[in-house]
Formats: C-alpha cells, structure tokens, sequence
C-alpha cells in the first residue's frame, strides 16, 4: 500500500510476478502502475507491506539496494544527465577501472553489446542534450543491460518507438528471458501484451482486480480492456473511423524549412479542416521541424505559417509541463490576460477557468490545486493537450501535436481524439506527429513521411506497414 496526501495509489496489492518470463502490469491511467513498480524498484517506500526479489526483502527501498538485488528500472521520463556524453551516462555508477584509475578503453568494450542490442545509432562521446527522445529512450535500456540486472522494469518502452522499432525491442527483451532474466513492462498497448507477454497483472484505481497467465488460457486485446475499464468493451469500436470534413483553404504551410543539423527540407500545406499524420523513425528531424514550428529555433531557411500554432511537444517533462507549479498555473500560464482586471489576476477567475478545462480533460483527480508532478503520466499529457485544445479554442488556426496520446489509457486516448477532431470540424489545421502508424492510419486524412530529414511526401491513410516502413527508412520512394 502506498498514499499520496492521504489519497491510496496502491491499495493492499499481493502479488507475485513469476521468473524467466515477460510479464505486464495494465490499468487506466492513474490505476497506480507506476507508484507499484517505483517501489519495486526502491524510487519509492511503501506505507505498509512488503517487497521481496528472488526471496530477497527490500529493506532501505532505495535504488541502490534495489539494484543490488537485481533490479533496474527505466523510467516513463528520462533519468539522464544532458551535459554528460552517452558513455558517461552508461557507465555513471558502475565505471570500469584499472590501475585505480578509468578505463575509457575498456568501458567502450564492455558497453558495445548493450549499445548494439538496443539499436543506438549516436556516437559514444555524444552529448546527451543533442539526442532526440528516441534516442534517450534508448540508451535508458542500454544502461539497464549494461548493468546487468535481472529484472528490468520498463515503464511505457515503446512509447517513441515506431512499430518496426518495437519489434525489435521486444526482440531483445525476449532473448534477455531466454536467458534466465525477468522483464516487467508497463505498457497501454495491449496488441503487445497478446503478443508478447507471458502474463498480465490488471490493477484498477490502485487495486489488484484480475490477472492473467497466458501459458493456460490466451486472452484477446478486448478481453484486456475489458479488466482494465471493468466492463465488456471492443477496443477497436473505441479507435472511431474518421470523419468526413469539409476542407478549406491551406493554413498551415511549411516551404523548404530548413534547420540544422538534420533538418534538411520539408515542405507540407495543411488545409483547415485536415488532420496530417507525420510518420518517420525518431531522429531524422521531427524535433527540429516541431520547435521551429513552436519559434524555439531558427529557420536557416524557408517559410513557415502562420505564426499563432497551438502546440504539443514530444517530452511533457522538459517541454510542456512546469512540474512544481499546480494543474491549474499550467492549464492558465501563457493565457492569464482573460483573467487580468486592471493589471492584477482575478483568483476567482482563474480557479473557476481552471476547473472548467480539468472537467473537459477528464484530470483524475480533478483538483487544480495538487502539483502537475503528482499526476500519472498519463494525466500529465491529458493536462498538456488541453492547453493546446484552449489555445485553439481561443483563436489559433493550426495545432501541432507530437505524441498527443503517449501514455495514456485506451479510452483517454478516444477522448482526445474526439477534442482533436472537433477542432479540425471547426476550421483547425492540425499536424500529428506520432510513433503509432495505427493511431494515424485511423484518424488522419493522409500521412507524410519524414526521411533523412526530408518530407518525402504523403500518402494515403490506407498504406501499409510495409511501404510505411519502407518509406520511414527512406528505402523507397
């Protein structure tokens, strides 16, 4: 059992997570996932009960005993250190040495294996705060590997992670349990769980409510949901066809954009009323095309408009959230002059406004007051949609959105959906990076494919994984 100001995240859970196998913990978002595998991990100690690994009682719970027994956990937001290169950042703690002093040569070897598994594509010596989110995805499990651990806990791993990419990770996990080591995943995706898991632990509001061990009975994606939400429900009802739109005149245009380093040229109109996936493997770039959109780097050249776009960055932590400030600041920062009377902020106002915007973004829980680093991940991104829903609601004319529904549960993802395509009925331009091909295939009017830096063009919502991929690699044209 662990609370948070009185409020229960996980509630008298007994369970016992088996050996050598690959295993699940589901639930919405907020059903206490992550504070159950923080305290496995030692990031946090629970209220009462305990916690032992291979037999082994945590005592401390801290991460150092943790992984002294075995345990590493990679976290939902990255635990890096941006100023250090990756080498640094992996061999951190656990630096090989000889003579008494570091051995550079020797922790380049020794790290190459868990760099490779992993399909790190940067340099060694590469500074942290240059690489873009998949990459410091990756290199969180590669330090996990590197160290050894015997259970690896991964909160949401594939969230950046293209399909083909996912694949592959799942490839790596799989070999790890060949070989005698334990993998907890938590993950939203549930076509993953069918297909890779060995079993599944289905927690709801922060108690344990159903498991399942799929080496007895195989379960299907809606029976996943079904113990996740607590009634009969059909995913794929929940992933509604798009509609059809009236599309009006570009609003969103983009002319030979380029911005170093990988940035190289991309041009793309969005019409109102149009919704635009952008699909491409992270790191042929995406990040530079979505802060210049957002006015946080420079244009070496090209055009873009308009300048007024409301917008979602992919890393909520670093770029969409202030951590310590409370739920209502962040859905009203940027936006307080509707609430200014002769120079000073009406409170009553701005609570009331607050309220309004955490009732529509469906915040568990609802009181504006706790601080944004409280919340689930998956509430955190409900919370940073919504200020980009405001600010169209308020006036701006195009929305850019990068990984809208990362982390959150399946029936929060519909809901933002729904607001994302009452915008676009209303006029809104709207460009949606994500990893998930699915989720663009199944509300967006087409999709463009970024490569080497480059947009090579846009397709049909109905193309295939395959040519998608091939395209995303820039193996075809």
């Amino acid at each position: 059992t662990k609370s948070f100001a009185g409020t229960a995240a996980v509630r008298n859970v007994t369970v016992n997570l088996p050996d050598h196998a690959l295993s699940f913990v589901l639930g919405e978002n907020g059903a206490g996932k992550s504070t159950l595998l923080k305290c496995v991990a030692g990031l946090l100690r629970p209220d009462h009960g305990a916690i032992a690994i291979e037999g082994r009682a945590l005592e401390a719970f801290t991460p150092g005993e943790a992984m002294a027994c075995g345990v590493a956990m990679v976290a939902q937001h990255f635990t890096l250190i941006d100023e250090l290169s990756v080498i640094e950042n992996l061999v951190l703690g656990h630096e090989p040495r000889r003579f008494g002093t570091l051995d550079w040569q020797g922790a380049k070897l020794s790290v190459g294996k868990s760099v490779d598994q992993v399909g790190l594509r940067v340099g060694l010596d590469a500074r942290v705060a240059t690489l873009d989110v998949g990459d410091k995805q990756r290199l969180e499990i590669a330090r996990a590997l590197y160290r050894d651990a015997r259970v690896i806990v991964l909160d949401e791993p594939t969230a950046v992670l293209t399909p083909q990419e996912a694949d592959k990770l799942y490839e790596v996990l799989q070999d790890l349990v060949a070989r005698g080591r334990s993998v907890i995943v938590v993950s939203h995706k549930l076509d993953e769980v069918v297909r890779y898991g060995s079993s599944a632990v289905i927690l709801r509001r922060g108690e344990l409510v159903k498991t399942f061990d799929f080496s007895e009975t195989r379960a299907s994606v809606d029976d996943l949901a079904a113990a996740i939400m607590g009634e009969p429900r059909s995913v794929t009802s929940l992933n509604k066809a798009r509609r059809t739109r009236s599309l009006g005149p570009s609003v969103l245009r983009l002319l030979g954009v380029q911005v170093p380093p990988r940035l190289q040229d991309a041009t793309l109109d969005v019409r109102a009323g149009e919704i635009v996936g952008l699909a491409g493997v992270e790191g042929n770039g995406q990040q530079e095309l979505l802060e210049a959109i957002g006015g946080l780097r420079k244009v070496a050249h090209g055009t873009i408009a308009p300048s007024h776009v409301a917008m979602v960055y992919g890393d909520r932590h670093a770029e969409g959230l202030v951590l310590d400030a409370t739920v209502e600041d962040n859905l009203l920062l940027g936006n307080l002059q509707r609430s200014a009377r002769f120079g000073w902020l009406d409170e009553g106002d701005t609570r009331m406004r607050a309220m309004v915007l955490a009732e529509r973004a469906q915040l568990v829980p609802k009181d504006v007051t706790a601080t944004a680093c409280t919340l689930s991940g998956g509430n955190q991104q409900k919370l940073v949609v919504a200020k980009a829903l405001e600010a169209v609601r308020q006036g701006a004319k195009a929305m850019v959105l990068a990984h809208p529904t990362r982390g959150v549960d399946v029936e929060a993802a519909r809901a933002i959906w729904s607001e994302i395509e009452i915008a676009a009925e209303a006029g809104v331009a709207t460009l949606v990076m994500s990893a998930d091909l699915n989720e663009l295939r199944d509300h967006c009017d087409r999709i463009a494919v970024i490569a080497k830096g480059r947009i090579v063009g846009s397709y049909e919502s109905t193309l295939s994984d395959e040519r998608l991929g091939a395209l995303m690699l820039g193996a075809a044209t």
